[in-house]
């Protein structure tokens, strides 16, 4: 998309799982990164212990525990899993809101086994200091699946980078904290 949009460098942004491939395109095209800024993610690794720890942490039930380690051979048990999990993406639940924001999302199984098998064995944690573009980690303090500590580590290894944590917001603090989220993009993009 870049190339057809006639852009040499271009700014990524990468939330969550999109977080992943915006690290892989840094360090596989850096000649076309202006900046990179990374969203509630994680540079891989097995921290699976860590997510159920902040699960419980913040009360999770047993089903939703339950639920983080379902086999999800359909897309209407995805939707199921999300409904019984989605709680524990925010700060402060309130699923008016979370209605709206997901409202057009799709659920697909098939899709979401794929991701597994691509993450099952992914790391970039050792290679995070050969990505030099200016970044922006950003993270909510009480994000359960892609944790403060994930982004300490790439904020840690990566030499040009920035971290902003949240203090309000779970997974999602353009939502969450839009002014705050919207504020540290803009001032850090001013700033490099």
């Amino acid at each position: 998309m870049r190339e057809h949009l006639g852009f040499e460098k271009v700014a990524v942004l990468g939330y969550s799982f999109g977080g992943f491939i915006a690290l892989e395109f840094a360090l596989r095209y850096p000649e076309r990164l202006s900046h990179l800024i990374l969203l509630d993610t994680s540079p891989g690794g097995d921290y699976g212990e860590e997510i159920e720890a902040n699960a419980k942490r913040k009360g999770a039930t047993p089903e939703q525990l339950e639920a983080l380690e379902a086999s999800l051979d359909t897309d209407a048990n995805m939707w199921h899993m999300w409904k019984v999990i989605e709680p524990l993406y925010f700060h402060t639940y309130d699923a008016d809101l979370t209605e709206r924001v997901l409202v057009k999302t799709i659920f697909s199984a098939e899709a979401g086994k794929a991701g597994d098998a691509i993450t099952a064995e992914w790391d970039l944690t050792p290679r995070l200091s050969e990505i030099s573009v200016p970044t922006l980690i950003l993270v909510g303090r009480d994000d359960f699946i892609c944790p403060p500590s994930q982004a300490k580590i790439m904020q840690e290894r990566m030499p040009n980078s920035e971290l902003v944590v949240f203090e309000e917001s779970g997974h999602v603090p353009y939502v969450e904290e839009p002014e705050a989220f919207f504020e540290a993009v803009r001032g850090w993009l001013r700033r490099t």
